[in-house]
């Protein structure tokens, strides 16, 4: 469906500016980079603050993005944990692992196709092997 020329775009104007009501006039607020906290870290992204008391804001479009990249990321920590038990097999170690989640992972892989593991600090990380 075509947008027409009459309906408002989301995105407001680049000379606008969201106005804080704390202290009598509204007052614009001044744009900036801010940092947005998540359970492993944190991102900056573009805001506003007000220049009187210092409060913050960020748009929703923006935040969507730095939601959207935390999560590519990882920033918010294990997704979908589950409690696993260590299996002896011959001379290795093993856990086994959820359909779902291999498929959610790794795509269409199956027992017997090659996978990448390895560790980053103190994670074990599993990724798809690149194809021969």
């Amino acid at each position: 469906m075509k947008k027409s020329e009459s309906e408002p775009s989301r995105r407001p104007p680049d000379d606008w500016r969201p106005k804080c009501y704390r202290h009598g006039e509204p007052t614009p607020k001044m744009p900036t980079i801010l940092e947005m906290h998540f359970p492993r870290g944190k991102l900056p992204g573009e805001g506003f603050r007000c220049p009187t008391c210092g409060e913050e804001a960020l748009l929703a479009e923006e935040v969507a993005r730095l939601q959207k990249e935390a999560h590519r990321l990882g920033l918010y920590g294990l997704e979908d944990a589950q409690l696993r038990k260590l299996l002896r097999t011959g001379n290795s170690i093993a856990v086994s692992l959820d359909p779902n989640l291999i498929r959610q992972v790794l795509g269409d892989r199956k027992p017997g196709d090659a996978v990448r593991v390895g560790r980053e600090g103190r994670r074990i990380v599993i990724e798809p092997a690149e194809a021969p």
